[in-house]
């Protein structure tokens, strides 16, 4: 709490107005703040920065003769920081280093750069050190979370890029994170998703968006209007290990970022987390309210015999 607001004291000194009109909801993770003046809510700044946020680091071993992922592992790291706050709410009980552990620039952790590399390498054909899509990222954290089960939580990736099937979902038990890699457009967000994008800040078993810009990823948690708030990986500190940790606020933002709807690139991944059957069940509700974005079905069709795995054509996969 002392880290929170030595925080909000620095930010509020900072920090530009809120410029929307008393009383424009902010969503955030399913939750909504109502601000009744030009300043931020207090809560919505505490939140923001109480968020994990994962970044680039130097000075890492044992990653292939790469010392740092700066400039290349922008879309792993939005991705840890996507599966570190929904094992934050998961948890709420856990303390921040033992889950920032989890993801220690070490080969032994069981989410670390290294394991994300190695995955990506064996599995989606990256080489390492280059950048990761929202598919291959969401193909690893899959991988990854099943390797590591003392974590208990089951990863579904939509199929076909928006394609939920109910039955295959509820096979696996609770908790459950879904992650949706999708393309929304070709150079840009089409304006027919703009609404539902929106939309999803909504949903209370929402987790954030990884994505942002051509090959510069961020986490999205937070949206006021036309305006998303994100955390951003693109800084350089020090490698985090469990013998030499990092210090705590360089897992916290200090500040808010946002960018327009409209300068989304259109390749991302939507996260969603079920702690149960009944908020799988809500979900179902919420979907039918962005149902371009998530395409939900009761069965999985039986079309191919020999290849249960959806195979994305080479177009798809650069982007995702």
């Amino acid at each position: 709490m002392e880290l929170m607001a030595r925080f909000i004291e620095r930010y509020l000194h900072f920090a530009p107005s809120n410029t929307e009109p008393p009383g424009t909801l902010i969503w955030f993770l399913g939750q909504s703040y109502k601000s009744e003046d030009n300043q931020w809510p207090e809560k919505f700044l505490v939140d923001s920065f109480s968020l994990i946020t994962i970044t680039y680091r130097s000075g890492i071993d044992g990653l292939d003769n790469l010392a740092s992922d700066a400039g290349w592992g922008c879309m792993i790291r939005s991705t840890q920081t996507l599966l570190a706050n929904a094992i934050r709410i998961l948890y709420p009980e856990k303390e921040l280093y033992s889950i920032v552990n989890l993801f220690a620039d070490e080969p032994a952790a069981p989410f670390s750069i290294h394991q994300f590399v190695y995955m990506g390498k064996q599995y989606c054909d990256i080489p390492p050190g280059h950048w990761f899509g929202p598919s291959a990222s969401s193909s690893c954290v899959s991988r990854l979370c099943e390797q590591y089960e003392d974590l208990g939580l089951h990863v579904y990736v939509a199929k076909n890029g928006t394609s939920v099937y109910r039955d295959q979902l509820f096979r696996n038990p609770f908790p459950i994170l879904l992650l949706i890699p999708t393309r929304l457009g070709i150079d840009s967000v089409n304006d027919l998703y703009h609404e539902q994008i929106l939309r999803v800040f909504e949903i209370p078993s929402f987790v954030g968006i990884t994505g942002g810009r051509p090959r510069s990823a961020h986490y999205f948690y937070a949206r006021q209007n036309q305006h998303l708030f994100y955390l951003d990986p693109h800084c350089t500190y020090s490698a985090h290990t469990t013998c030499q940790p990092a210090s705590e606020d360089t897992f916290h933002t200090a500040s808010l970022r946002r960018i327009s709807l409209h300068e989304l690139d259109p390749c991302m991944v939507f996260g969603f987390l079920f702690r149960n059957s009944d908020e799988a069940i809500d979900f179902e509700q919420h979907q039918k309210k962005i149902s371009d974005i998530v395409q939900y079905f009761d069965v999985e069709p039986k079309l191919f015999d020999s290849h249960d795995d959806f195979v994305m054509d080479d177009n798809f996969d650069d982007c995702l």
